[in-house]
């Protein structure tokens, strides 16, 4: 999984998760952050919000993960607001 905004975690997405979860090849997914808690940007395994675990034919996954990566809102997150001094 990846994030593309810093914030605060609201949730997932029930309407893209639902449509992940009806693809071909979806076996499972792990989210690793709680709500409330601090997300930010992925830019590494640790950085990672989670992970989906697709199987099957490669141009099966790969037109999953296509998918998957293209759902820009399937993370609910209410972005942090820049304080001025």
């Amino acid at each position: 999984m990846v994030n593309n905004f810093s914030g605060t975690f609201v949730g997932i997405n029930p309407e893209r998760m639902a449509e992940i979860e009806g693809l071909l090849t979806f076996k499972e997914a792990e989210i690793k952050v709680d709500v409330g808690n601090t997300i930010s940007v992925t830019i590494d395994f640790i950085t990672s919000p989670g992970c989906i675990l697709l199987c099957g034919d490669k141009q099966d996954v790969e037109r999953d993960c296509v998918t998957i990566h293209s759902m820009a809102d399937l993370f609910i997150i209410r972005k942090c607001r820049k304080q001025s001094l």
